[in-house]
């Protein structure tokens, strides 16, 4: 059952298992990049794809010596062209370009020391929740998959709203101290979000909650999110009392 669970190619295709992989295939596995049947893009990696952002980071580690180069030979142009491809958006090969854009405006805040949360904190909450709301209901229905124009708005309105609510958080010394230590389980439900929580909690929440309308489907996509943040965190809390030199291994030595 372990084998069929972790590993069902050994047992339904024995011809095509890690010993009998090429170059290519270790590469498709490990990192991805592997073009999808449809054209729409490239596969994440088989494994552990939840960590593809880990991968995009050390490739954009490895070539930001340029990226620093053309942000200060172009500065508002190359922040320009990087916000068009995420919001359009564009494809890229070698990162994702959720992964791209969000490395670029990082870099563009420590260079360029940007005040970004006086910035945010200028921004009234009913002008970013009403802009959120409406991204949201674009997103879900227009539809059109992960990479649209409208979730990517969400995304960044989403941003806008959580950099917000930080501001919330260290303000009231109670709040900081929850989710100080809440943070310290924040790798670890990156971790176990997926496949495992995540797909079962949407699987059971679709089973007894099958979708109706638009509305419940906006419920599909919060609540099972939430839940999974919950059960995800609890298993941590629960496996860090009872063994922290195992969750420690778990949570990447932290």
């Amino acid at each position: 059952m372990i084998v069929a669970r972790i590993a069902p190619q050994f047992l339904g295709h024995p011809e095509n298992t890690c010993l009998t992989w090429t170059v290519l295939d270790w590469v498709h596995k490990v990192l991805g990049y592997k073009p999808n049947l449809d054209g729409s893009g490239f596969d994440f990696p088989e494994f552990a794809a939840q960590f593809w952002f880990i991968r995009d980071l050390m490739i954009l580690v490895v070539v930001s010596p340029v990226i620093k180069a053309l942000i200060k030979k172009f500065p508002a142009g190359f922040f320009a062209y990087a916000f068009t491809i995420f919001i359009i958006p564009v494809r890229m090969y070698f990162v994702e370009t959720t992964a791209f854009f969000f490395y670029i405006a990082g870099l563009y805040w420590g260079m360029y020391d940007v005040p970004l949360f006086q910035k945010i904190d200028r921004i009234q909450w009913k002008e970013i929740l009403s802009l959120f709301v409406v991204s949201v209901i674009f997103a879900f229905t227009l539809g059109g998959g992960e990479h649209t124009t409208s979730r990517n708005f969400m995304v960044i309105f989403s941003c806008v709203i959580v950099i917000k609510f930080s501001a919330v958080i260290v303000r009231k010394e109670k709040l900081y101290s929850l989710y100080s230590y809440l943070a310290g389980f924040s790798f670890f439900l990156f971790a176990i979000h997926a496949p495992l929580v995540n797909e079962y909690t949407s699987k059971l929440w679709i089973l007894f909650f099958p979708i109706k309308n638009t509305s419940w489907s906006l419920c599909q996509y919060f609540i099972p999110t939430f839940l999974t943040i919950v059960i995800g965190t609890g298993i941590g809390i629960v496996i860090k009392k009872i063994c922290p030199p195992l969750f420690r291994v778990l949570n990447g030595g932290r």
